[in-house]
């Protein structure tokens, strides 16, 4: 009996001093520990404290899917992005972009993955993943069965069921939503126009928790924002008209909107579901441009904005939130403000690339209350708390970049591409709501390679491919 013992108290000690030294190669990222701090090109800088359980550490790569094959005459210059990504309950994830081209895409090995276009200069294409990263099944206006006239997709969400929207403009070059199942195949209804705004393209689009569809475009002339409200049926039940340019809308149905001109101080207004004005905020002390480019909202009602504000002058966001930039060029910017439109705080990085560029793009927020924005870099940028990012040293292969942010606004860590042979990006970004887990959709140009990181390289066969990145939290 002691001899057992003694055999399965070493082999427990073999086994815990094996998975200290590979990083726990059974279950990769499981319950992983770490304090780091510092970063490189393609590295994440920390600021975890010691004993903090993560699903691997920020910026882990977990996989990264891409085209698999491209068919047809004149796949030379054959090319494709995604544009939107969304994730359902389940852990499916659906990304929106586009392909050219009549010819047939291959986004993954499977059958129903392979999608051929219509039009031989743009098809919108919805491709649905599983967690693990493999394609389910791809789809375009011409592989549906009940005839949706949708032409242009350019928004995408889902329900709490899994029932698949997409908003853009139809064949008579009107606004449209249309719904389907969870697989893509049964069109359950397309939405009706409403009278005068037929000059709108819907680029946004959300669901409510009761089920309600919100549906949002800019007009042509003048350029105002327009947005509609949609019960579950598809029934036009509200049409609300906004001086406005980015839109955001919450799970119980309130509107945020953004919106800034040339010489005016860009303005945030929440509306409540029925488009009353619950409050508006400014930002003031403008000297130079200021400019918001998207909205997000947590599930306490906090808004986050990301965008920029030109040189070093001093901004004022409201309720003694100041920031100062520290490049006489652009600088990238994320304000927190709480449910009541007060700034809670505004961030921007403690030196910015002296040559060199960054941009945030897009944000989310976990349920815990910690900010991703995803954005773009070249140069060397300082973003504060012991996290340094060096970037491409040209503009022409500028790099996708993402920023983790606590509850306060401190930087927690960064990641940025390792390393590729020219330019690419992240356009959108979720959270898996269950898992947590962050994906990240774009392009990568070129057919050369494109290191991830924690040795996910990704070739690509066109001039442009579209990628779906799936990160750790």
């Amino acid at each position: 009996m002691k001899k057992h013992i003694i055999i399965f108290l070493t082999l427990t000690i073999f086994l815990l001093v094996f998975i200290e030294a590979c990083g726990n190669p059974f279950f990769p990222g499981l319950m992983d520990t770490f304090s780091r701090k510092g970063s490189g090109a393609g590295g994440t800088g920390s600021k975890e404290e010691k004993g903090t359980p993560v699903v691997g550490p920020f910026g882990t790569v977990a996989w990264v899917s891409t085209l698999t094959g491209v068919d047809g005459a004149g796949s030379g210059t054959a090319y494709a992005n995604f544009a939107h990504v969304t994730v359902d309950q389940n852990g499916n994830v659906y990304a929106l972009g586009t392909q050219n081209s009549n010819n047939t895409f291959a986004y993954g090995t499977d059958l129903a993955a392979a999608v051929a276009g219509t039009s031989k200069d743009y098809n919108w294409v919805l491709v649905k993943y599983g967690a693990d990263g493999k394609a389910k099944w791809a789809k375009t206006a011409a592989q549906d069965p009940e005839g949706s006239t949708l032409r242009i997709a350019d928004a995408v969400t889902v329900d709490t069921i899994g029932n698949i929207y997409l908003a853009g403009e139809n064949i008579d070059s009107k606004p449209a939503v249309v719904k389907y199942d969870t697989n893509g195949n049964l069109l359950l209804w397309e939405s009706e126009v409403p009278e005068g705004i037929d000059s709108v393209r819907f680029d946004t689009v959300a669901v409510d928790n009761t089920g309600n569809v919100y549906a949002a475009g800019i007009t042509n002339v003048p350029n105002n924002l327009v947005l509609v409200k949609y019960d579950s049926e598809g029934n036009a039940r509200n049409k609300y008209e906004f001086t406005g340019g980015a839109v955001a809308v919450d799970a119980t149905g309130n509107i945020y909107i953004m919106w800034f001109s040339k010489g005016i101080d860009p303005v945030l207004v929440k509306y409540d579901t029925n488009g009353i004005q619950q409050w508006a905020c400014t930002v003031a002390g403008i000297t130079n441009v200021v400019e918001f480019k998207a909205i997000a909202v947590d599930e306490a009602g906090n808004v986050y904005v990301t965008g920029r504000q030109s040189g070093t002058s001093l901004h004022d966001y409201g309720n003694n939130v100041t920031i100062t930039g520290t490049s006489a060029g652009n600088n990238p910017v994320l304000v927190k403000y709480d449910s009541g439109g007060n700034a809670q705080w505004a961030y921007t990085p403690e030196e910015s690339p002296p040559v060199g560029m960054v941009n945030f793009s897009v944000a989310t927020v976990d349920r815990a209350g910690y900010v991703y924005v995803a954005g773009g870099q070249w140069g060397t940028c300082n973003y504060g708390n012991g996290v340094t990012v060096i970037g491409p040293s040209t503009y022409t292969n500028v790099s996708p970049l993402l920023v983790k942010y606590d509850t306060a606004g401190s930087v927690r860590n960064a990641w940025i591409l390792k390393e590729g042979p020219d330019g690419s990006g992240f356009s959108d970004i979720a959270l898996d709501p269950s898992s947590g887990y962050l994906y990240a959709v774009g392009y990568q140009d070129s057919k050369g390679d494109f290191d991830y990181g924690n040795g996910k390289v990704v070739a690509g066969i066109c001039n442009e491919n579209p990628i779906l990145v799936k990160f750790y939290k």
